[in-house]
């Protein structure tokens, strides 16, 4: 860990900025008379053990006694911390919420879901191996018997997206042998049950490789909208919004930056609520 001092104004001097950076996270903190420590946003409490590290290692500038009133206090943290909940909802009517975004887990694959019977997995599978077969080359996937052991591997979960009570499968690879990026960012699909088998209703395809992903309440023609949602760093995601129209699902032109790092906040410091920005439509790959 290594402090850096910044002095807080914002209006009123009430004390010293300490930013605390450790190994996944930066706190900024606002040390204030009488031995105080606060969030910036959300002016929480420091834990004993982050407040004995910045008595010990970081510089506190001496202060003249000065009356800090709730309200007075509450008036800095806005200043500083607005970006956490006004800045995230400033792009027109896109709302979208980080803590709803699912990642398909590995321990729900074709292979291991229980929800699947014999002749749905193998008609997944054979589903899947056919989004795969184009670039086995390139995949250096050599055999029939490996491109369907690799198709197994999906990782899967059911979704009810237009509300008859038959689920679709939202589905990801694994691995590089897949298609996968080193980042973590997979091709996307969704299947829909048609006639014993499986029909293909989004391919990612030359959209790129995804992460995460939201099923939003809005529905388009009767299927629920979806969000994918792109790793591109450690503090920011690219969002693409999809539609369902005429048997499938399609990426609509526009798309965001999901942005948990604030540059132009003083000092700049991480967000728990990601700041959403869109972008050129030239960025929308």
């Amino acid at each position: 860990m290594e402090c850096g001092a910044y002095v807080c104004d914002g209006g009123h001097r009430l004390g010293v900025m300490n930013k605390v950076s450790g190994d996944e996270n930066e706190f900024p903190v606002l040390i204030v008379e009488g031995g105080t420590a606060v969030w910036m946003t959300g002016l929480r409490p420091l834990s004993p053990r982050l407040w004995k590290f910045v008595r010990r290692r970081c510089k506190v500038l001496a202060m003249k006694p000065i009356v800090i009133t709730m309200a007075l206090l509450f008036g800095v943290g806005s200043a500083a911390g607005q970006d956490a909940h006004s800045s995230n909802t400033s792009e027109g009517h896109f709302r979208w919420s980080s803590r709803k975004a699912q990642e398909l887990g590995i321990e729900n694959t074709i292979s291991r879901s229980n929800a699947l019977t014999d002749s749905e997995r193998a008609a997944l599978i054979k589903a899947i191996a056919t989004q795969l077969r184009p670039a086995m080359a390139d995949l250096e996937i050599g055999t029939e018997s490996e491109i369907l052991a690799v198709a197994a591997q999906t990782r899967i979960k059911l979704v009810d997206l237009n509300n008859d009570e038959i689920p679709e499968i939202i589905a990801q690879p694994v691995g590089l042998k897949a298609g996968c990026g080193a980042t973590g960012n997979c091709p996307f699909w969704v299947f829909a049950k048609h006639n014993g088998g499986y029909i293909l209703l989004l391919d990612s395809g030359n959209d790129g490789g995804f992460q995460v992903f939201t099923v939003e309440p809005t529905r388009t023609h009767g299927f629920n909208d979806l969000v994918l949602g792109s790793h591109d760093s450690a503090s920011e995601r690219t969002l693409f919004v999809y539609r369902y129209r005429e048997g499938k699902y399609h990426k609509q032109p526009e798309c965001y930056s999901a942005q948990w790092w604030c540059w132009e906040c003083r000092p700049p410091h991480s967000l728990r609520e990601p700041m959403i920005v869109k972008l050129k439509s030239s960025q929308c790959r």
